[in-house]
């Protein structure tokens, strides 16, 4: 039975390589011609890049460069796949993921993903994701029943999906990210469903965390029932297991198969050599060909789009004639000014503020002087810069909008963190900003409320100078953020507001008119650790740069410091304490709430 099985399977590739002799052939023939990519890559694999694209080669290729890149770049989930050892073995007892056997009507396959085991303890997600994706190159290299399937439908059981398992996932951020990184960008594979069934609460938590690394599509495509009679309507009985309510073999006997077949593949999966790509590969593809693949692609509509709307538009703009944008109306009017002119940088950028039309008229004088400091008086860079705070601003109503110091959730977040500038910059300019909880009670920090008081002290400082005294903006800001209080349940608030905390990170790093030449962590405590991990992917590598970590006492911090900057709290010798700053800063915020809560001051007209 198993002989007649590989001949039918052996017939059906010859039938496949037949059909699509030409596209085949001019696939190896690129590949053969550079001596970057793999020589001895799977016939049947490469037809699986050339059928998500609907045999465009040029299409597949691309494709083909970003899968062998990503393997490159996270060799924690390609690297050492080993079938035998004891952390692969655990990882398939522990997690069950299930080609089904029969396919739709359209000839879409069926996968079935589930957490075997309530018991978290074995729950390693790198191991899992790892396994999932030998998984994944095993059916890849195997001929289908009906010809290439068209797409993926998954089935997410979630039954055994408990607290710990969603901590253990969260805790482990970079290895998720890269993991949908690679399903949704990188697999040649197209996704046409997800359903999700048996959730819980835990998986709305999952869902908020997750779905800003959905491309909208995929998001598009979940689907949740609250019975399984619900699922029976979008997948027939007959290609369901019994598990759910199907007439099909059940997942146990699936899981032996799957077992069988991936054991039978070890040294295929074993040798990194199938994909192992020498140096960067990117430029195979020279800008002539790029332009070609990224023009065609563009023009061409793919019932699926395999590009995240980040790249398509990276593309777009790059190689396709595109609209300009709102500064680039202006740049040529930038561009003609005389380099002679002796008119200054703050009176070219009001008028270059003037002509656009959309910014607010009344503007402080002081916070332009911000934006051209820290662009060091270039035009260019500061008009950008303007243009992005106020596009972010108004993309965020729920953060700079109804900004009432005086609101009963404000004051509550005023008394639950505190974000207090000391009065005098250091010798070398530099401003430096003291915070954390001022009540470490999780709850009561609301994180959304706690930021939007964040951005609210922002902006109440750029619209004054650092130093009253002089009339003078710090050149830099050299952030203390003391972790003490920070708990476990901080953190996961923090998660279930993931997109705020996201946009955030985004705001202040690429948005603010200020320097952060330095970021000093005191008390770091255990939650800190999976907050970083949180929000490492989406720190610039410049900030990354600037972190220093405290974890003995003040002494380290009062030498990179310096004790006459600090507070007493810290060991300092600043006359004023920190709770004065704090309550002198919120009588200058009751001062400004009017402009605050003015919002034509703060985003484009309409």
């Amino acid at each position: 039975m198993c002989e007649k099985i590989k001949s039918k399977n052996k017939m059906s590739e010859e039938r496949l390589f037949k059909t699509y002799e030409r596209e085949l052939k001019e696939f190896e023939d690129w590949i053969s011609q550079n001596p970057r990519l793999p020589k001895n890559i799977n016939k049947l694999l490469l037809l699986r890049f050339l059928k998500v694209y609907d045999f465009d080669v040029d299409a597949a290729k691309k494709l083909l460069i970003i899968n062998l890149e990503t393997r490159k770049m996270h060799p924690e989930l390609f690297s050492n796949r080993n079938v035998m050892s004891e952390e692969f073995q655990t990882a398939m007892s522990t997690y069950q993921c299930v080609a089904l056997k029969k396919n739709t009507k359209d000839n879409d396959k069926v996968t079935v993903f589930r957490v075997a085991t309530t018991d978290a303890s074995k729950f390693i997600l790198k191991d899992i994701f790892r396994m999932v994706i030998a998984l994944l190159d095993c059916r890849l290299v195997k001929c289908d029943e009906n010809e290439l399937i068209n797409g993926e439908i998954t089935i997410a059981d979630m039954s055994n999906f408990t607290f710990r398992h969603f901590t253990r996932t969260i805790a482990n951020f970079g290895i998720l990210k890269a993991y949908m990184h690679y399903g949704q960008e990188a697999a040649p594979i197209k996704i046409i469903q997800t359903h999700l069934i048996n959730c819980s609460s835990i998986m709305n938590r999952l869902m908020s965390f997750i779905k800003p690394f959905l491309r909208k599509e995929v998001s598009d495509s979940f689907i949740f029932h609250s019975s399984l009679e619900s699922l029976h309507q979008h997948i027939p009985k007959d290609i369901l297991p019994v598990d759910f309510g199907g007439t099909a073999e059940p997942l146990s006997e699936y899981c032996l198969k799957v077992k069988e077949v991936v054991e039978g593949y070890g040294d295929y999966l074993a040798c990194d050599d199938n994909w192992k790509i020498e140096d960067e590969i990117a430029a195979l593809l020279n800008v002539s060909q790029a332009a070609s693949v990224c023009a065609k692609y563009y023009l061409h509509q793919f019932q699926y789009s395999k590009f995240s709307q980040s790249r398509q538009s990276f593309f777009a703009n790059l190689f396709l004639h595109k609209p300009m944008d709102d500064n680039e109306m202006f740049e040529d009017c930038l561009e003609e000014q005389s380099t002679t002119d002796t008119v200054s940088p703050l009176d070219k950028l009001k008028e270059w503020i003037e002509n656009h039309g959309k910014f607010p008229k009344n503007i402080p004088e002081i916070l332009l002087k911000r934006f051209l400091k820290v662009c060091d008086d270039d035009l260019k860079q500061t008009t950008d810069l303007l243009l992005l705070n106020y596009k972010l601003r108004t993309s965020a109503p729920n953060l700079f909008t109804n900004r009432d110091i005086m609101a009963k959730e404000m004051q509550q977040a005023c008394q639950v963190m505190q974000f207090c500038p000391m009065p005098k910059l250091t010798k070398d300019g530099m401003l430096v900003t003291v915070g954390g909880l001022k009540d470490p009670d999780p709850s009561k920090f609301i994180y959304l409320d706690c930021i939007k008081m964040a951005l609210m002290v922002f902006d109440m400082r750029f619209c004054s100078y650092d130093d009253v005294e002089n009339n003078e903006i710090a050149n830099g800001d050299i952030v203390v953020m003391d972790m003490k209080g920070m708990s476990f349940w901080h953190f996961l608030k923090v998660v279930k507001n993931f997109t705020t905390a996201k946009f955030y990170t985004h705001y202040t790093q690429e948005a603010v008119p200020i320097k952060i030449c330095q970021t000093n962590v005191v008390n770091p405590s255990p939650a800190m650790d999976r907050v970083f991990n949180l929000f490492k992917p989406f720190m610039k590598q410049e900030v990354l740069d600037t972190l220093i970590f405290h974890s003995n006492g003040y002494e380290s911090l009062q030498k990179t410091v310096g004790k006459e900057y600090l507070p007493p709290k810290y060991g300092g010798t600043c006359e004023i304490d920190i709770d004065e700053i704090h309550k002198y800063q919120l009588s200058m915020i009751e001062k400004y709430r009017d402009f605050l809560l003015d919002d034509d001051n703060w985003r484009f007209s309409k």
